[in-house]
């Protein structure tokens, strides 16, 4: 068995692109204008567990042309990313170098400190003050800013509780969040509701998502009889 020194520096090396990529994210970024979250914020949290794919940012659209040029000018490569997102408009823009892969999601940052990203057909999706808090953290030596721990265990349990199709299904992410979750944080970002906005209707984000659940849910077992009937 490995001692945990050893085990640490293997991981760290494992996932030397996105301490790269962390590396130039702040560098680029000024301060308060972006949040990482995702996989990274729970691996800052948890320690040596997995290789981390890419580094997820939402970000405050006034630097958008600034860290484009940037990232051009070391040497990244940029264009959308296709996916899920796509179906609403919700499309982030890759960053790539080697293995590094940067998705950033450029919306606004209102008046009132929450953040917007505009969507398709006049919908946005809302962030309240609470949600767009931010809170540092620190990987391979590398400190960043993401969004709190209480905003992402809100947002990840909302997603596999309801087994959303964009849901991956990693129990250990959810665990480790739930660990270093405020409670009362937590309430607050209910209370605030997160959601999407069309027009002057607001939908909370826990009702769509649990509608989005639902509908995928019931697709499947229709799927399953069809292969069974097959």
């Amino acid at each position: 068995m490995k001692a945990v020194g050893s085990l640490k520096s293997d991981w760290l090396k494992e996932n030397e692109h996105i301490i790269g990529g962390l590396r130039d994210l702040t560098s680029l970024f000024p301060d308060n204008k972006y949040r990482v979250f995702g996989s990274l914020v729970s691996a800052a949290l948890a320690g040596p567990y997995r290789r981390i794919g890419d580094i997820d940012v939402v970000a405050d659209g006034q630097v958008r042309e600034r860290v484009i040029e940037g990232f051009g000018n070391r040497g990244y490569k940029v264009g959308p990313v296709r996916g899920f997102g796509n179906l609403v408009g919700a499309t982030p823009l890759r960053f790539s170098k080697g293995e590094t892969q940067i998705d950033i999601f450029f919306g606004r940052v209102e008046k009132e400190g929450g953040w917007r990203l505009p969507l398709l057909a006049g919908f946005s999706l809302y962030a309240p003050p609470s949600a767009w808090k931010a809170h540092q953290f620190e990987f391979g030596g590398v400190k960043f800013l993401g969004i709190t721990p209480s905003t992402a265990y809100y947002g990840i349990s909302l997603i596999e509780r309801n087994r959303a199709p964009f849901s991956k299904g990693r129990p250990k992410d959810l665990e480790t969040l739930e660990k270093h979750a405020n409670p009362r944080e937590v309430e607050k970002i209910k209370r605030q509701n997160p959601g999407l906005w069309f027009g002057n209707t607001y939908i909370p984000a826990d009702r769509f998502i649990a509608t989005l659940g639902t509908t995928f849910q019931v697709l499947e077992e229709r799927l399953g009889i069809c292969r069974t009937a097959r």
